[in-house]
């Protein structure tokens, strides 16, 4: 299976486990108090949905999306999103993976001797 098949397919396993949360930001001062909401309604923000952002079985980050209209997200706006956290997660993993291939590459060339220098020893 190519890379990506299989990180898809990692991916998609690891969301079926790691659901994203869609919640909307309670007025009710006595569900809960924190500096985090107290500043969101602060801000007029009124809904958060959270996705993780998975890579190699670890957590990389997360995308969220926040909105002033209060109440649940949709399920095409959790899936737009749940797909753009696989891409991104992708990309991270990715960009890691060229930067390990890129510092092996420098370690490589700092160990190798040209013939002249070889010959020499």
């Amino acid at each position: 299976m190519p890379a990506l098949g299989r990180a898809r397919a990692r991916s998609d396993a690891l969301l079926r486990h790691a659901s994203p949360c869609s919640s909307g930001i309670s007025s009710d001062a006595a569900a809960y108090e924190s500096r985090v909401r107290n500043t969101l309604r602060q801000i007029e923000l009124r809904a958060l949905l959270a996705v993780p952002l998975i890579a190699e079985d670890r957590l990389v980050g997360a995308l969220i999306v926040m909105r002033k209209r209060p109440g649940t997200f949709a399920a095409e706006e959790v899936a737009l999103l749940q797909t753009f956290a696989i891409q991104s997660a992708l990309a991270i993993q990715n960009a890691r993976l060229f930067r390990e291939i890129e510092d092996k590459s420098r370690q490589l060339e700092a160990t190798r001797c040209s013939p002249i220098d070889c010959s020499a020893s």
